[in-house]
């Protein structure tokens, strides 16, 4: 995964400490089979404002798969419906482009 120039722009100017979670989708998947799964044309934790004028999201932008008006490369957020769990093989980084540690030492196989 190469990251935005938005996602390095956004480095750049935190202050805080940042981290980078990078899970493997269908890991991720398998990990919570029984979460309910949405996805959505907008990223919900992006600025509420488009253009200056207030973005219309609410709980309709997130729908079934089955239910998504559009082909698979509009999704721009894939949600889990309440707490998921991490898989073994996600990996963390303090920046945007690595390196990569495993989040779960010892746990599965090395990737």
């Amino acid at each position: 995964m190469v990251p935005t120039d938005s996602v390095l722009s956004l480095f750049e100017r935190t202050l805080l400490p940042s981290v980078v979670l990078q899970i493997p989708t269908w890991s991720l998947f398998r990990m919570n089979d029984s979460r309910i799964l949405t996805v959505s044309n907008c990223n919900s934790g992006a600025s509420w404002l488009n253009g200056g004028n207030g973005s219309r999201r609410d709980l309709n932008s997130f729908v079934v798969p089955a239910s998504f008006v559009g082909g698979a490369a509009e999704i721009v957020e894939i949600s889990l419906e309440g707490p998921a769990q991490l898989p073994s093989d996600t990996r963390y980084s303090l920046r945007p482009m690595g390196p990569w540690l495993r989040l779960f030492p010892g746990k599965g196989a090395q990737t």
